[in-house]
């Protein structure tokens, strides 16, 4: 029997997060003609479209394919992206939001010069990012949050593991200095997950580590987040100290104020 390619919540997810890396289009009709099968999973496993880009991180008003621009809209819309820290290259918002990208043409001319009404110097997008130690380490942790490659040869984007190699010594040295256990990710193929290289072996420690690294970033914390976004990591919590609950606990958060907050809100 065939197996459904979107079973579960997280498949779904990693999906929609793939697609907006990726800079495709994430509004409900261009999602239905790329991939009815995402869209049809997503509307099963969430209810509709629009929860499912909540539940993966994605305000669904900022992909909504229709949408009122004036001057002010588009200027307060891209110092948003910029404060995000979400790309502003011409070639990626095009293709992602084409009604921000076309918009911000009408009004202001050029993309370029959209930029620099919104105080945002173009130069800098199209400049590689800067890599510096604090920076490294916190792109190591959001891609091991988020599961993507972090293998020697399959991590992206190339300039971060040449600065990784600068900054550490070596790729495994920059691992180890971001909490992580270079080993979890050997194997790992382009575009793949930890499940796809060396399963990870929790203990109490990696789970503590796992849950400040997720606040670090600035990812939510409730059980019910985690187990979507990190279904791994929840069971090793549940698994090393009983519940999750006790897990927080033992990484010094409140439990009860952590279980109070919105799912999407971070604690």
């Amino acid at each position: 029997m065939k197996t459904a390619p979107f079973r579960n919540r997280e498949s779904v997810i990693r999906a929609i997060v793939r697609r907006e890396r990726e800079g495709l289009p994430l509004n409900s009709r261009a999602v239905q003609q790329a991939s009815s099968q995402l869209h049809s999973g997503a509307c099963r496993h969430f209810g509709s479209w629009r929860n499912a880009l909540q539940a993966a991180g994605i305000k669904p008003a900022d992909v909504e394919r229709r949408r009122q621009w004036d001057k002010a809209k588009v200027i307060a819309h891209l110092r948003d992206l910029c404060v995000r820290g979400r790309s502003l290259r011409q070639k990626i918002v095009h293709r992602s939001d084409s009604g921000l990208y076309c918009a911000a043409c009408q009004h202001f001319g050029t993309w370029c010069n959209a930029l620099i009404a919104a105080g945002i110097n173009p130069e800098a997008i199209c400049r590689d990012p800067q890599w510096d130690h604090a920076r490294i380490i916190e792109a190591i942790l959001l891609r091991a949050v988020q599961g993507r490659a972090l293998g020697s040869t399959t991590v992206r984007p190339h300039t971060l593991k040449s600065a990784a190699v600068r900054e550490f010594g070596s790729w495994s040295a920059a691992l180890v200095a971001a909490g992580l256990e270079p080993a979890d990710y050997v194997g790992q193929r382009l575009g793949g997950t930890v499940k796809e290289g060396k399963k990870r072996v929790w203990n109490r420690e990696r789970v503590r580590k796992a849950i400040l690294q997720r606040h670090a970033l600035g990812l939510p914390l409730r059980g019910d987040s985690v187990r979507r976004d990190d279904s791994s990591l929840f069971q090793a919590g549940r698994t090393c100290f009983g519940c999750w609950s006790k897990a927080l606990a033992d990484a010094g958060f409140n439990p009860e104020q952590v279980r109070k907050a919105p799912p999407s809100e971070v604690f």
